[in-house]
C-alpha cells in the first residue's frame, strides 16, 4: 500500500498529467533556445576578449619600447654630462694646482679638529675633509686646490634639469660638491668614502673599461635622500684619484623619466640592473603592494651605505616573480598585482642596463567587450521575463481545466470510496449505484458483490476464530501455572515469541544478560530438532551459582521457527549432596584429627608419667643423697611437663570454647621478662644453652595490661625455643614504642636452634603442628603451644609474626597493646620486706607459696579467718593479702579487705577457671590466677602487688 504522503487526488494526478504532456516539452524548447542565445553570446564576447588581448599586447609592448627608448635618451644626457666631468676632472686634477688664498680662507676644523671642510657659500661648492685620513698641510692646499672644479661642477648640474648635484670624490675621502651645503652638519666624522657604492663601482674591480657606470638605488649620504648616480673614475695614470658623479632623486626619476602616458590608464616602472625596482609612480604602489620610498629622515648621519630592502626585487613581488624580466630584453605576459589580473610588458633601457616595465588592468582593457556582452545578456534576460509571464498566463487556464474535469469524475469516485469504507466497517451488503462513466458504474456493482461474499466468509471465519481462541487460551494458562520456566524463543534468545511467569522470576533473580548467555549456545545449535536435556548455571542472589536442567526441542510456531525450553531448578539438590559429602569429609577429618590427637596426648602424657613412676620405684630403696637429689630433681621436671600439658590443654578447650578471660593489671614488663626466663634457667643449664634477656629500656618501668596472659605467651615461646636449640643460646628483647598514638609492648624471643621451613611457618601455629614432625619425635610436645600463644595474642589485640630458615634459628615478634602509667615511670621499691597474708589455702600450697615468695624477698603469713586478715591489715602488720576463692560467697570477704584503703594490695587465686568471677574481682581492681598454682603465677601476684603500692 502506497504511502499517504504518495498517494495523490483525482485533480493533482490530472494536473500533472497535463504538465508532464503539455508544458514540459515547451519549456524544454524555451530553455535549449534560451541557453543557445545566452552561449552565443558569451561566445563572442570571449572572442571580442581575445581580439583586443592580441591588440593589447601589441600596443603594450611597442610603448614599453618607446618609453624604454625615450628614458635611454633623457639618461644618456646625463651620461653625456658624467664624460665630461670626467674628461675635464682629469685635465684639472692631474695638472699644477694653484692655491687660492681666498678659497683656503673658506675652509676650517670642526671643534674636535677632526673634519676640514668649508663653511663659507660664496655661490661655489663645497668642501669636506672627513678625517678618517688625519688632514695634514698637504691635504689643506689640495683641498683649496680643487676649487678650480666649481664652474664644471655647476655647468654640469645647470645644464640637465635631471641632475640635483655633482661631485668629486677622492681616494682620501675629500669630497668636492656642488650646489653648498653644510657638509660639516651633514656628514659623519671619518666618513669612509670610498667603502660607498657611488665610489668602489667605479674602481678597476668594477668598472675595468673606466666609463661612466650608473649605481644602484641608495641613501645619499649629502641629504638629498634616494637616488642613483652616474659616476666615472678619475685616473693619473693607473692611480684612481677619484670619482666624479651626478646624482639624480628618485622622486626626479618618477616626475621627470615615468612620465610615461600610456593606453588604459597603465603605469611603469624602472627596474635596476640587480632586479631592484628603482623608482615608480605612486598610483603604480597600490599594485605592487609597495611605497616608493623618496625621501629619507636624516636622524644621524648616514655612515655606511643603504640601498634598498629585499621588499623591492621583483622576485619578491607576487606576479612579476614569475614573470622573466630580468631575463630576456623585452616580452609581455599576465600578472596578478593587487588582487588583479594585469598585463605586462617590459624593455630594455639601452645604456644603462635598466629595464621598464608597463602593466595595465586586464579590466580597463576588455571594458568595451564586457559591456557588449553585458546588453546582450540584459536583452536575454528580458525575452525570458516575457516567457515568464506567458507561460503563468497559459498555466493558470490549464490549471481551471484540470480542475473542472477532476471534479466532475471525482464525484462517483467518492461514492465508491464510502461504500467500499461501509463494508471494510462491517456493512457488507451494500446497493449497487450507478454515474457517468461506464468504467465507474461496473466497478460499483463490483464493489457491491464482494462486500456480500466477504460478509458470507467472515461469518465463517468468526466462528472459527472463537474456536481457536479457547483452544489457545486453554494451553496458555496451563503454561502459565508451571511452577517452571517455560521459554520459545527465535534463531536468538534476544527474540522471546513466549514465555510464562516462572521465566519473567528466573530473568529477574539472574538478569537478562545472563540467562540470555546461557541460552545462546541451545538457539546456535539449529541443526537439532530431536528433544535435547543440557546443564545450565547461573549466578544467584548473593553470587551463589544455581544450576538448572533444561529440556528443549524445536518447533514451528506461526510460521515461525524457534526453541522450546523448560527449565528445572536442580540446585538444591545438588547442595544438598554436596553438603552431606562436605560433612562426611569434615567428619572423617575429624576423626583423623580426634585419632591424632588422642595418639599424641596419650603419648605426651604417658612420657612424664613413665619418668615418674620409674624415678619413684628407683629413689624407694636409694641410700645416695645426691642420687635422690637428682631423681627427685628429674622427678619435679616430668610433673612439671605433665603440668604444662594439662595447662595447655585446658587453655585449648577454653580458647576453642570461647571461655578465655582477658585480665589487665598493673606489671612490670622487665620483671615478667625476668620471672619467665627464671623458670627456665635450670633447664638452660643442662643443655649447655646461654638464657639472655635484654630489658634496659623498661627497667623500673610499671604498665596497665594483660600481664598474666603475656607471661602465658612468652612461657610458651621460651620454653619452645629451650626445647628445640641444642646449641647457642635464647634472647629476648623486649621494648616499648608508640603506634598510632598507643603504646605497644614488643617482646622478640630468638634462639639458634634447627629453625623452620618457610612452607611451615604457618601451620606451626595450628593445633597439634610442629614445624618438622622429626623434631617431634626427637623432642616431643603435643604441639599446643604456639596455637594458645597466638589465640591470647589476638584476643589481647595484639599479633605474633615468626622469622626463621632452616638450620638459621627462629624469631618470635609478639607485640601486645599497654598503657603506662600516667606522668613519671613508676619504680618498683628496691628495699624493703613485703609482707603478704594467706588466707583459705591448705599447707601444701601454702609452703609452696612461702618458700617463692621467701626466695623473692617477701615475707608470708597465714591467717584463719577473715576478721583476723583484715584486722592485721588495718594495724599496718601486712602490705598484702592473697585470698583463695571458692565461689560467689568469697568475694565479700574480698571487697571488705579491699576497701582498707590504696596502702593494702589484694589478690585471688579461683579454684578454677571462672570467666564471670575473674570479672567480678578485675571490676574491684582485684588481679586473679587459677589454681594449680605456679611459680611464675605467684611472682606475677607480687609483681601486682608491688606495682600497685607504688602507684598508691
Amino acid at each position: 500500500m502506497a504511502r499517504d504522503a504518495d498517494r495523490l487526488t483525482l485533480f493533482r494526478w490530472m494536473w500533472r498529467s497535463y504538465l508532464r504532456t503539455a508544458l514540459v516539452p515547451l519549456l524544454v524548447v524555451e530553455l535549449t533556445l534560451i541557453v543557445a542565445y545566452f552561449a552565443t553570446n558569451a561566445l563572442t564576447k570571449d572572442a571580442n576578449i581575445a581580439a583586443i588581448r592580441e591588440t593589447a599586447e601589441q600596443s603594450l609592448t611597442e610603448v614599453a619600447r618607446l618609453n624604454a627608448g625615450l628614458a635611454a635618451e633623457r639618461l644618456a644626457a646625463v651620461t653625456d654630462l658624467t664624460r665630461v666631468l670626467q674628461r675635464r676632472t682629469a685635465d684639472l686634477v692631474t695638472g699644477p694646482l694653484t692655491v687660492d688664498p681666498d678659497e683656503a680662507a673658506r675652509f676650517t676644523f670642526d671643534a674636535d679638529g677632526i673634519v676640514y671642510y668649508t663653511d663659507v657659500n660664496t655661490g661655489g661648492a663645497a668642501g669636506f675633509y672627513s678625517g678618517i685620513v688625519p688632514v695634514d698641510e698637504a691635504m689643506q692646499r689640495k683641498a683649496a686646490a680643487l676649487a678650480v672644479l666649481d664652474p664644471v661642477l655647476r655647468d654640469v648640474t645647470e645644464s640637465n634639469a635631471l641632475a640635483v648635484q655633482a661631485y668629486y670624490n677622492t681616494r682620501d675621502s675629500y669630497n668636492r660638491i656642488y650646489p653648498f651645503f653644510d657638509t660639516a652638519a651633514t656628514y659623519a666624522q671619518k666618513l669612509d668614502i670610498p667603502s660607498f657604492n657611488f665610489y668602489y663601482e667605479a674602481d678597476a674591480a668594477h668598472n675595468p673599461s673606466r666609463g661612466v657606470v650608473w649605481t644602484d638605488a641608495y641613501v645619499d649620504p649629502a641629504g638629498q635622500g634616494w637616488l642613483t648616480s652616474a659616476i666615472a673614475p678619475v685616473y693619473d695614470g693607473k692611480v684612481l684619484e677619484g670619482v666624479v658623479g651626478i646624482d639624480i632623486t628618485l622622486n626626479t626619476i618618477v616626475d621627470r623619466v615615468l612620465d610615461i602616458s600610456t593606453p588604459w590608464g597603465g603605469q611603469a616602472v624602472l627596474i635596476g640592473r640587480d632586479g631592484t625596482i628603482l623608482a615608480m609612480p605612486p598610483e603604480a604602489e597600490a599594485a605592487l603592494g609597495l611605497a616608493e620610498v623618496g625621501a629619507h629622515s636624516y636622524a644621524e648621519a648616514v655612515r655606511t651605505n643603504t640601498f634598498k630592502s629585499e621588499d623591492y626585487a621583483i622576485d619578491r613581488v607576487a606576479g612579476l616573480s614569475d614573470l622573466p624580466i630580468m631575463a630576456e630584453a623585452g616580452g609581455v605576459g599576465t600578472a596578478r598585482l593587487g588582487g588583479e589580473s594585469h598585463l605586462v610588458a617590459w624593455n630594455l633601457v639601452p645604456g644603462v642596463d635598466w629595464h621598464l616595465a608597463v602593466f595595465v588592468p586586464e579590466a580597463d582593457l576588455y571594458q568595451s567587450a564586457v559591456a557588449v556582452g553585458d546588453r546582450f545578456d540584459r536583452l536575454g534576460l528580458v525575452i525570458v521575463g516575457i516567457l515568464v509571464l506567458f507561460y503563468i498566463a497559459f498555466l493558470t487556464a490549464l490549471y481551471w481545466v484540470a480542475r473542472s474535469n477532476a471534479a466532475r469524475l471525482a464525484a462517483p469516485l467518492e461514492d465508491l470510496s464510502r461504500t467500499a469504507g461501509r463494508i471494510a466497517e462491517g456493512a457488507f451488503h451494500q446497493p449497487e449505484t450507478s454515474g457517468p462513466v461506464a468504467e465507474i458504474t461496473d466497478l460499483s456493482h463490483a464493489v457491491a458483490r464482494m462486500g456480500r461474499q466477504l460478509g458470507e466468509k467472515t461469518d465463517r471465519l468468526v466462528a472459527a476464530s472463537r474456536s481457536l481462541e479457547e483452544s489457545d487460551a486453554f494451553r496458555r494458562s496451563l503454561i502459565e501455572n508451571l511452577p517452571v520456566p517455560v521459554v520459545f524463543f527465535g534463531d536468538n534468545p534476544d527474540v522471546v515469541i513466549a514465555h510464562n511467569s516462572a521465566y519473567d522470576a528466573l530473568v529477574a533473580e539472574h538478569g537478562h544478560d545472563a540467562v540470555r548467555e546461557a541460552l545462546t549456545p541451545m538457539a546456535a545449535d539449529g541443526a537439532a530438532e530431536v528433544e535435547r536435556e543440557d546443564i545450565l548455571e547461573l549466578s544467584g542472589a548473593g553470587g551463589r551459582p544455581r544450576r538448572y536442567t533444561a529440556r528443549r526441542t524445536r518447533l514451528w510456531h506461526l510460521g515461525r521457527r524457534g526453541t522450546l525450553c523448560v527449565m528445572l531448578d536442580v540446585s538444591v539438590l545438588e547442595e544438598a549432596r554436596a553438603s552431606i559429602a562436605a560433612a562426611r569429609d569434615r567428619a572423617l577429618e575429624a576423626a583423623r584429627l580426634k585419632s591424632e590427637f588422642l595418639a599424641k596426648v596419650t603419648h605426651e602424657l604417658r612420657t612424664p608419667l613413665n619418668g615418674i613412676i620409674g624415678l619413684t620405684e628407683l629413689t624407694e630403696g636409694e641410700t645416695d643423697l645426691e642420687r635422690v637429689r637428682r631423681d627427685t630433681r628429674a622427678i619435679g621436671r616430668n610433673a612439671r611437663n605433665l603440668l604444662a600439658i594439662v595447662e595447655d590443654l585446658l587453655d585449648l578447650s577454653a580458647v576453642e570454647s570461647g571461655q578465655v578471660t582477658v585480665e589487665a593489671a598493673w606489671f612490670t614488663p622487665a620483671r615478667l621478662v625476668e620471672d619467665v626466663l627464671a623458670g627456665f634457667r635450670m633447664q638452660a643449664r643442662e643443655k649447655g644453652l646461654s638464657l639472655k634477656a635484654e630489658v634496659e629500656t623498661l627497667e623500673g618501668l610499671s604498665v596497665h595490661g594483660a600481664g598474666g596472659r603475656i607471661r602465658q605467651v612468652l612461657s610458651n615461646l621460651v620454653g619452645n625455643a629451650v626445647k628445640f636449640t641444642e646449641r647457642g643460646g635464647v634472647t629476648v628483647h623486649a621494648r616499648m614504642f608508640d603506634r598510632d598514638g598507643r603504646s605497644v609492648l614488643e617482646v622478640r624471643v630468638e634462639d639458634t636452634g634447627h629453625g623452620i621451613p618457610a612452607d611451615r611457618l604457618e601451620d606451626i601455629f595450628q593445633p597439634f603442628r610442629q614445624g618438622d614432625d622429626s623434631l617431634t619425635r626427637r623432642f616431643g610436645g603435643a604441639g599446643l603451644g604456639l596455637a594458645i600463644a597466638r589465640e591470647l595474642t589476638e584476643r589481647m589485640g595484639g599479633s605474633i609474626a615468626v622469622e626463621s630458615a632452616p638450620e638459621d634459628g627462629a624469631s618470635f615478634v609478639v607485640t601486645v597493646p599497654v598503657m603506662p602509667l600516667a606522668g613519671e615511670s613508676v619504680l618498683m621499691p628496691s628495699e624493703g620486706r613485703l609482707s603478704c597474708l594467706m588466707l583459705g589455702f591448705d599447707g601444701a600450697t601454702e609452703a609452696l607459696v612461702r618458700a617463692i615468695l621467701a626466695a623473692r624477698g617477701a615475707g608470708v603469713s597465714a591467717v584463719q579467718t577473715p576478721l583476723e586478715a583484715e584486722q592485721r591489715l588495718r594495724r599496718g602488720e601486712a602490705a598484702a593479702a592473697c585470698v583463695r576463692v571458692r565461689g560467689p560467697g568469697d568475694v565479700e570477704t574480698v571487697r571488705r579487705l579491699a576497701a582498707i584503703g590504696p596502702r593494702v594490695a589484694v589478690s585471688a587465686v579461683l579454684s578454677e577457671e571462672d570467666p564471670a568471677l575473674s570479672a567480678t574481682l578485675r571490676r574491684l581492681g582485684v588481679p586473679t590466677v587459677a589454681q594449680p598454682l605456679t611459680a611464675a603465677k605467684v611472682a606475677w601476684l607480687l609483681e601486682q602487688k608491688k606495682a600497685l603500692r607504688s602507684a598508691s
